[in-house]
């Protein structure tokens, strides 16, 4: 039973670097979130969790876009 314990303490003292750099990472990315929607705001873009209407789903083939400029300009 204290073999158990030791055990599991061992395990959760080793455990303990990797979730607080993955807490860390994740808390990072909230922010960068947070920040980009507040840049957006300011700015008048949508932000990305509305569907962005106008660059979309353009096709290739249309004339439009770098695609197209590189077939042009060779």
């Amino acid at each position: 039973m204290e073999v158990t314990g030791v055990v599991v303490l061992l395990i959760i003292i080793s455990l303990a670097p990797a979730c607080k750099k993955l807490l860390t990472s994740v808390a990072y990315r909230i922010r960068a979130a947070g920040d980009a929607d507040i840049i957006r705001a300011k700015h008048g873009t949508p932000s990305s969790d509305k569907p962005n209407t106008g660059k979309c789903g353009k096709n290739p083939k249309s004339g439009k876009g770098r695609a197209a400029k590189r077939r042009r300009h060779g």
